[in-house]
């Protein structure tokens, strides 16, 4: 709980960073970022397609089984 504290009394709202400010001797490298937005949006109709087609799998074989009972 001390360090809770501590780093709200840290955090500054003028600050780009959670806790802190950037100071003169500190190196801010700009990197590349992955955008999981767009892989989500690309993933999920994939999803969907794989998921409709295990259905009809499975309901194919549960169909199967029944007809044999």
């Amino acid at each position: 709980m001390k360090m809770v504290k501590r780093n709200q009394k840290l955090h500054n709202l003028d600050s780009p960073l959670l806790i802190g400010d950037v100071k003169d001797n500190d190196v801010v490298k700009k990197v590349r970022e992955h955008c999981f937005i767009e892989t989500h949006e690309k993933v999920l109709p994939l999803m969907h397609i794989f998921q409709s087609t295990l259905y009809k799998y499975f309901e194919l074989i549960f169909m199967k089984r029944k007809s044999s009972y």
